[in-house]
């Protein structure tokens, strides 16, 4: 079986920018404060036997970041980042209930893959505390989540999708400093679908 997908919903960039000891600020800079954090995606979704499927996407993410409101507001980091993500991924499912004849309603499924993206940034801050700054840039990553599925018709299917994707880079965000940096960029999201069989 083949489906058409699409799903938005709202995202984090886990960077430089707005990095602190405490996560609640990742909240403050992103959800509340930024009107820029998101994630939408088109994919196709082609679905196996024994509860396994493979799944193709095309992303589009905006994610802002800012030091505002952090321990290191003194830097004055801040960023808003484009970014474009291609990925292919492996998925294995789990099925319950009975709405259809052949059919069980209910899925929750856990996803994994890899992919390649590139980040467009735009950022402000005190340039000589930058050691590293690049955009654009090309990385590979490494998605990976769990979601839920409910099918509404035998054609229509929605749900919710909880995923991060773990870049093989630290400039997602577009800079990098030795002093703060402690890992690659995380980009984060939660999205709700929707699913159309098209065979």
């Amino acid at each position: 079986m083949g489906l058409l997908t699409f799903s938005i919903g709202p995202g984090v960039c886990l960077g430089d920018a707005g990095s602190s000891r405490s996560a609640g600020n990742y909240f403050n800079n992103t959800f509340v404060d930024g009107i820029h954090n998101f994630d939408m995606a088109i994919g196709f979704r082609h679905i196996l036997q024994n509860g396994f499927s493979y799944k193709a996407d095309f992303e589009y993410g905006n994610y802002s970041g800012s030091d505002k409101n952090t321990n290191l507001e003194y830097r004055n980091f801040s960023n808003i980042s484009n970014v474009i993500e291609f990925s292919g991924k492996g998925e294995y499912s789990y099925y319950w209930g009975r709405r259809y004849a052949r059919n069980r309603p209910h899925s929750i499924y856990g996803f994994a893959g890899v992919g390649v993206l590139n980040s467009f940034t735009k950022y402000t801050g005190s340039p000589q505390l930058f050691d590293e700054e690049h955009s654009p840039i090309f990385a590979a990553f490494i998605p990976y989540g769990i979601g839920y599925q409910y099918q509404l018709t035998p054609e229509f299917t929605i749900g919710a999708e909880f995923g991060g994707q773990y870049a093989l880079s630290d400039f997602v965000d577009g800079f990098h400093s030795i002093r703060w940096s402690r890992s690659n960029d995380i980009l984060g999201n939660l999205k709700f679908t929707i699913a159309y069989k098209i065979f």
